[in-house]
């Protein structure tokens, strides 16, 4: 097991002082995205856009994470334990986008910016409807990375999961 010393940063809204085209997460649509157009949708409250920032002079952006709302439709989830949901479509928070710099790859960026994320829906789930939080992984390793934090899939699409906000409940 390997000793890794934490990375310093902090998680704040996206705003024009963030250094955007330094980025590089190795995807080229989730670089595109975060260069190009994070900031207009941010403003525009189409979704909303947090950034992992380094505590030192550099400010580099280690990650970032998108985030708005949407809805499931209670026949997308699975059969086992969701039998209590109405017939009608379920609030939920969707994950966009998620991603890491490669400068800053195993250094626990992706856990710390997840938790924020699933923190943010806590409480939203305070002040509205919210039944769960919803990802549209990109790959297999990008599931594996989301099993491990409870995620499910949703019927029939093994790269869409969730997590009830239930499950938060208990984690906070």
């Amino acid at each position: 097991m390997t000793n890794r010393t934490p990375l310093e940063i902090e998680i704040q809204p996206l705003d024009k002082t963030v250094d955007r085209q330094s980025f590089d997460c190795g995807v080229s649509a989730l670089n595109d995205y975060f260069q190009k157009y994070a900031l207009q949708n941010h403003t525009k409250n189409i979704s909303k856009t947090f950034v992992a920032t380094t505590l030192d002079r550099q400010k580099a952006v280690a990650g970032y994470y998108t985030v708005s709302m949407a809805e499931i439709a209670r026949v997308k989830m699975p059969e086992t334990g969701f039998k209590h949901l109405p017939k009608y479509p379920v609030p939920v928070m969707r994950i966009g986008r998620l991603a890491v710099d490669v400068r800053f790859r195993k250094k626990g960026i992706g856990e710390r910016i997840l938790l924020d994320v699933l923190h943010r829906a806590y409480f939203l789930a305070g002040e509205v409807g919210l039944y769960a939080v919803v990802v549209d992984a990109k790959n297999s390793e990008a599931v594996s990375f989301y099993h491990k934090y409870g995620f499910m899939p949703l019927a029939a699409q093994p790269r869409t999961l969730f997590l009830p906000v239930q499950t938060l409940q208990q984690l906070f």
